[in-house]
């Protein structure tokens, strides 16, 4: 526990588990205390917490100097997402101020004014996020479609969540990874999504009915 006079210094806490594990510690002043990221997704709840929990201890902190969660909730599988969305949950019935968000809000909340996100949505399909000034557009397609396919407007960027095979499957170059930007411009980013009061539902790739399709 930090205390500056009489006002106790409260922290927030950053969870993402969509398609991979990074979470971490925010000061006041929107600046990393400390990062973890993992390219390993870990599924359970519980190891999370207790990793979270190690690093509050790291630190001299408890969950009661957190002030504020913020998750990544999407786009991604069902299991990344829920593990997420319930942590979340959790979250706010512990009367947490908990705001969510998606790895394609992120180049707009950090004001890039078009561009296109790709990230891998398994089954051989990619999800794809275009935004300008003028319009948005998802889409959810096989990577055999969008290959050769792409026609980027000038002065728009590619963006991916860190880097992968996809990259050189759709031959992209000069990629920015929203996993790097989260982590380099925190002091942009949270009180973006803070101003916007952003509590966005889990994102999946598709509908469930179709995750949990079975293949015969």
């Amino acid at each position: 526990m930090i205390l500056r006079g009489f006002f106790k210094i409260m922290h927030s806490l950053f969870v993402d588990t969509t398609n991979q594990l990074t979470f971490g510690l925010l000061t006041e002043k929107w600046g990393w205390r400390d990062y973890f990221h993992s390219p390993e997704l870990r599924t359970s709840a519980v190891k999370i917490h207790a990793l979270i929990f190690e690093m509050l201890r790291k630190h001299g902190l408890s969950m009661s100097d957190i002030g504020k969660v913020f998750f990544l909730n999407g786009p991604g599988s069902y299991t990344g997402v829920r593990v997420s969305e319930g942590m979340a949950q959790v979250f706010k019935w512990l009367s947490l101020e908990t705001y969510s968000f998606y790895h394609q809000d992120i180049p707009l909340l950090l004001n890039y004014e078009k561009g296109s996100f790709y990230v891998n949505a398994f089954k051989g399909e990619v999800f794809s996020f275009e935004w300008s000034e003028e319009s948005k557009k998802s889409n959810l397609c096989a990577i055999s479609n969008l290959k050769g396919n792409i026609n980027s407007s000038e002065g728009a960027l590619n963006f991916f969540i860190e880097p992968s095979e996809l990259e050189k499957e759709l031959s992209l170059k000069d990629g920015l990874y929203t996993t790097k930007l989260l982590k380099e411009k925190p002091e942009v980013l949270f009180p973006s999504v803070l101003e916007k009061e952003l509590r966005k539902p889990p994102f999946y790739f598709r509908p469930l009915e179709k995750e949990f399709k079975p293949s015969y």
